[in-house]
């Protein structure tokens, strides 16, 4: 089972949320299950440009950043690339669902790569087919069915 984690899912564990321990708990049970995680450069990027605009505003250090992705090496099982046939199936789960550029670049980077799972705040994720939602900043536990 795998599951693909998006720029938002990596924004709470960067951060000193109170949700943040519960989720990081789901992951480690989940990669205990023989779960595996993926994310992609552009979630990784999403993270990086904010944490610099944070950085700028006076509000954490890049320091912080590089702890991050440290300390949460071992959870990925891969970081993916975005690909031109990402980026036009991107462009096709754009037309279709009527999603931001975002979101249909991580759908199409978890779908080509053969993940049917993503842990996000965004429900937008639920209208792609093929794609199981799993909320990040609620109570449920699990994906959509």
């Amino acid at each position: 089972m795998q599951i693909y984690l998006d720029s938002a899912a990596l924004f709470l564990l960067a951060s000193n949320d109170e949700r943040r321990n519960d989720f990081l708990r789901q992951l480690e049970e989940w990669i205990q299950s023989d779960g595996k995680l993926f994310t992609s450069v552009i979630a990784i990027e999403a993270l990086f440009l904010r944490m610099y605009d944070l950085e700028q505003a006076g509000l954490v250090a890049m320091s912080d950043m590089r702890s991050f992705l440290h300390d949460s090496a071992a959870l990925w099982q891969e970081i993916l690339p975005l690909t031109p046939a990402d980026l036009g199936r991107a462009l096709e789960l754009q037309q279709m669902h009527a999603l931001r550029p975002a979101v249909a670049m991580h759908a199409a980077i978890a779908l080509n790569n053969g993940i049917d799972r993503i842990a996000s705040n965004d429900t937008a994720y639920r209208q792609v087919t093929g794609l199981k939602f799993w909320p990040i900043l609620n109570n449920s536990r699990g994906v959509d069915p």
